[in-house]
């Protein structure tokens, strides 16, 4: 899934949205429940991007180096995500 579809469902739970149903907006323990899913799905990405930076690419291809920076690892993952959006 695509990090621009992530951020976009976690928006919705704030956007006020007229509906012809009775759906009752999430509740502020959802919306903390989405909030921690989020900041946890964001660490394993990033940290089993590293981990497949510095172990596989690295080894592979010869003009790339190791990094010690999860910064760099999420630049790097949204950097693809804005070339190709439903990577």
């Amino acid at each position: 899934m695509a990090l621009t579809d992530i951020v976009k469902k976690a928006l919705e739970g704030f956007q006020d949205k007229p509906t012809a149903t009775t759906e009752q907006p999430p509740s502020t323990p959802q919306l903390f429940i989405l909030t921690v899913v989020i900041i946890l799905w964001f660490l394993l990405v990033v940290l089993v991007g590293k981990y497949l930076w510095n172990e596989c690419l690295c080894k592979v291809v010869t003009i790339c180096k190791p990094t010690d920076d999860l910064f760099v690892i999420f630049g790097i993952i949204l950097l693809f995500d804005i070339l190709h959006p439903k990577f």
